[in-house]
């Protein structure tokens, strides 16, 4: 009797050791990059991005509530911008080359081309608009936008930093960094032509929106702010010192601005401005910022860690706004060959 439940046991031991291995071997083993720890609530679908300014390939990981769903790995370099379009699909491209990749619903991969290396790209209300080098005149970029029914490619001289669209007009930010000047351009869709372009006290901005009959621009210490019924140029100065505005959203009549410091890099802190530029309300969050989006009524703010020892690539927090509260946060690991997160979308 002791001998046959011997047999058995060596037998379920085997069959243990056996399952273990095919289970390795048919690829099942946990990659690193979908040790996902999290903590709270971490409500949505979030996507974000693995990738290297130099090396290939790239990997884009799905995830549902804080739980990983899919990854998928591109051939592709230098990816920071991912963003969906109005069918459920996402569009992300290099940066370094002029290769742009759609990936379905169903997570196939579909390469296509742009006329150019992307500098800059944004889906706005579906259309989607980008801007590209210039190999014959560095001192122009190409835009490109391409819309469910207009599509069309123009040369504007600059960079072409920041974009944004209120019915048929497409305001674009341009820094002309070798006159350390920057203008704004009007571009009216249907004619494919600029019917404004309004010269701005700041080189360099970081975020464009249209608030109220104005484009607001987040530029240095301040706001930019357009008015586009007479196209008179103003500047907002913020309460904060040794700040710069990073990222703006608009919801129920309110502007939030980011802010990001520079002298204190755990100071990311957020303004509530009403339609008069006072401010309602502030909070400092006391975060590293490596980038966020706002979604809802809600923020997302990536902070990252590149610890590559505890195989940590940052945190990625979530808050209410206005009461400020922490939901949750998704601490997000590193990459294949230690790649750090390079953007994310929350859709």
């Amino acid at each position: 009797m002791l001998k046959k439940n011997v047999k058995v046991y060596l037998a379920f031991v085997i069959f243990a050791v056996v399952g273990i291995a095919l289970f390795w071997l048919l690829g099942f083993k946990e990659k690193p990059e979908t040790r996902i720890i999290k903590h709270g609530e971490v409500p949505g679908e979030i996507i974000y991005t693995y990738s290297h300014p130099l090396n290939s390939p790239s990997k884009i990981v799905w995830t549902k509530d804080g739980s990983f769903i899919h990854e998928e790995t591109i051939n592709g370099i230098a990816i920071m911008y991912i963003q969906p379009d109005l069918q459920g699909n996402l569009w992300t491209p290099s940066t370094k080359n002029d290769k742009l990749y759609k990936l379905t619903s169903d997570y196939q991969v579909e390469t296509s081309r742009t006329p150019g290396t992307t500098k800059n790209f944004k889906i706005l209300n579906g259309d989607k608009v980008s801007s590209h080098s210039n190999l014959s005149n560095i001192d122009f970029n190409k835009l490109w936008y391409e819309g469910e029914k207009k599509s069309f490619q123009m040369k504007l001289e600059g960079f072409l930093r920041e974009f944004a669209k209120d019915g048929d007009k497409l305001y674009i930010f341009a820094d002309f960094i070798a006159k350390g000047t920057s203008v704004l351009y009007e571009v009216d869709i249907p004619s494919e032509k600029i019917t404004n372009t309004v010269p701005l006290p700041e080189g360099v901005a970081d975020d464009m929106v249209i608030y109220q009959d104005k484009v607001v621009l987040a530029t240095k210490t301040s706001l930019t702010v357009v008015n586009r019924s007479d196209w008179k140029v103003s500047t907002v100065k913020l309460s904060y010192p040794d700040v710069r505005p990073v990222s703006l959203y608009t919801r129920d009549d309110h502007l939030y601005v980011t802010l990001r410091s520079d002298v204190d890099l755990s100071g990311l802190k957020i303004i509530k401005l009403d339609r008069n530029f006072n401010e309602v309300s502030k909070v400092d969050l006391g975060l590293v910022y490596s980038g966020d989006q706002y979604k809802d009524d809600k923020i997302y703010i990536y902070s990252g860690g590149n610890d590559p020892e505890r195989g940590i690539s940052g945190e990625l927090s979530v808050y209410k706004l206005d009461t400020w509260e922490r939901l949750g946060s998704l601490v997000l690991p590193s990459g294949p060959n230690n790649y750090n997160v390079s953007g994310f979308t929350v859709l």
